[in-house]
């Protein structure tokens, strides 16, 4: 094929360090967030950006500027921030509408 060029698709290594840890922190920060409400998975929410904060400084060395890892951070802490509030939204309505469900039989 022309134009394509050996390795392309490949995804840089940090881009397949992003993925590797959201993969093993979304779905306890989801049970959190499902079983144990808002003030938890916001809390585990901010554990979570936290600990990947941690290791971003640790990671990067000694970087001239701490600002993309901050805004990084509060990108993370949004994204999952919604995610966490969005569970807990469904989960009030799964509950309520198996409320109503009982209650018309």
């Amino acid at each position: 094929m022309r134009g394509h060029r050996q390795g392309a698709s490949r995804q840089p290594a940090s881009s397949a360090l992003v993925d590797a840890v959201s993969r093993h922190f979304v779905p306890p920060l989801a049970l959190v967030a499902w079983f144990l409400g808002l003030r938890w998975g916001l809390t585990a929410a901010i554990l979570v950006v936290a600990l990947w904060f941690q290791a971003d400084q640790m990671l990067g060395g000694d970087q001239a500027f701490a600002m993309p890892l901050i805004l990084n951070s509060v990108a993370r802490l949004s994204i999952y921030c919604a995610g966490v509030w969005l569970l807990v939204q469904l989960r009030k309505l799964l509950d309520a509408e198996t409320r109503l469900a009982r209650e018309t039989r």
